[in-house]
């Protein structure tokens, strides 16, 4: 025997299904801006969103002197990682603080 469901039932269920799709294209969408902006970063671009300016070049400065002297003495050391100057750790390095930018960004 096949149970009845009510009218109202039957519309929070289709509201419920529609909301989780919003959810799930929401979360794509976001996935593919976050990975737009981590590579773009990485490209040494500065990206503007709401108002503010994030520069991975920055973000590295402030965090690691080695990379603040680097731009205090005029070195493009975005240049460098893009040409490959650096090594394993300090491409890992990059990436994961282009990571952290993307999600703040994004976030």
């Amino acid at each position: 025997m096949q149970q009845m469901i009510c009218g109202n039932t039957q519309a929070e269920i289709d509201r419920g299904s529609q909301t989780d799709a919003q959810e799930h294209s929401q979360y794509a969408a976001e996935q593919a801006r976050w990975k737009m902006y981590f590579e773009k970063l990485l490209e040494g671009v500065t990206i503007e969103e709401n108002g503010r300016k994030y520069s991975l070049a920055d973000r590295m400065a402030d965090q690691y002197h080695e990379f603040a002297d680097k731009l205090d003495n005029d070195i493009d050391f975005m240049a460098e990682f893009k040409n490959g100057e650096y090594g394993t750790y300090i491409k890992n390095l990059f990436k994961q603080e282009a990571k952290t930018l993307a999600s703040i960004i994004v976030g």
